[in-house]
This record gives structure tokens, sequence and C-alpha cells, in this order.
């Protein structure tokens, strides 16, 4: 038998999360946060129910599966470099099932745009994002948009990317 507990912070500050001893060996926490990263150790019982010392700490991060997601708008922009003029709205959806089809902007979904040299990887560090905000819902997505104000001439590819963790 054993006990779980949980903390926001690594070394310390433990609630216990379990109402009953657990027998098995694995425990559901239902009541966490998802994209918040938690810390968890284990207390071995006795059979009068004495704990032990706790386990060495681990950590968990709960999130969503993105199911479907893309640049919903428009498909190619055409923009004059300007201090002051940024491009038209960016917009972009995504959908996680039984999770984007409720009202309202969907908790720690994470949505922005970018922009780097044509035919290069978003994942290089040539690329510029942009937060992106909650628009509207779209069916049963989340709708975000964005703008962009790049600062020098040339042709460029624009992507949208989501994350439930941050």
């Amino acid at each position: 038998m054993y006990n779980i507990y949980r903390s926001p912070v690594s070394g310390g500050g433990w609630v216990k999360v379990n109402t009953a001893p657990v027998s098995g060996l694995s425990f559901t926490d239902t009541t966490v946060e998802n994209g918040r990263t938690y810390y968890f150790v284990v207390r071995a019982l006795d059979a009068v129910g004495n704990e032990g010392p706790a386990s060495a700490e681990v950590s968990a991060l709960p999130h969503y599966r993105i199911g479907w997601a893309n640049l919903q708008w428009p498909p190619a922009i055409s923009h004059t470099v300007s201090v002051i003029n940024t491009t038209p709205d960016i917009y972009g959806q995504v959908w996680i099932e039984g999770v984007t089809s409720q009202p309202g902007a969907t908790p720690g979904l994470r949505a922005q745009v970018g922009y780097g040299p044509q035919g290069s990887d978003p994942r290089g560090s040539n690329w510029v994002w942009v937060e992106a905000t909650f628009n509207v819902d779209a069916g049963n997505n989340d709708e975000f948009k964005a703008q962009l104000q790049p600062e020098t001439v040339g042709t460029f590819d624009y992507v949208f990317r989501y994350s439930t963790t941050n």
C-alpha cells in the first residue's frame, strides 16, 4: 500500500492526493491542470499504516493531444515592409477531441504564428514567432489570430504552431 504526494515545485510542499491507500502499481491524478508541471513522491505504508521514507521525486506534465491544426487564412500575403503597418490578420485553427468543442479558449493551449526564409525549417533559429490570441470558437475548433511585422525585404514562409505543453 502507498500514499501519493504532489507538489507544484520540486523538492517539497507535498500534499497527499489519494483519499485511500493505493494498492496497485498505477495511480491517476484527475485533479491536475494541463500544461502545468507537477512533482510526485510515493511513500510505502506498513501493515498498520505507518509511512516509510519518500521515493525519489518524479515529474509529470499533463497535456492535451492535438488532433488537427492548420493555418486557416490567408494562403499568401504580399506586404510592404513598414515600421507602422503589420500584415493583415492571419488565422489558424486547432482541434483537440472533446476539448476545443467547449465554449471559449482552451486552457493551456498556446498558438503562435511565425515566418522565416522560404523553404527553411520552422524549427530553425532564423524564424520569428509572435503569440496569437484566441479569436472565436469555429465549429469544434479553437481559432486564433495574429499579425506579423517583417523587418526585412524578402520572400518568406509563414505557419501556425500550437502547444499544450508550452
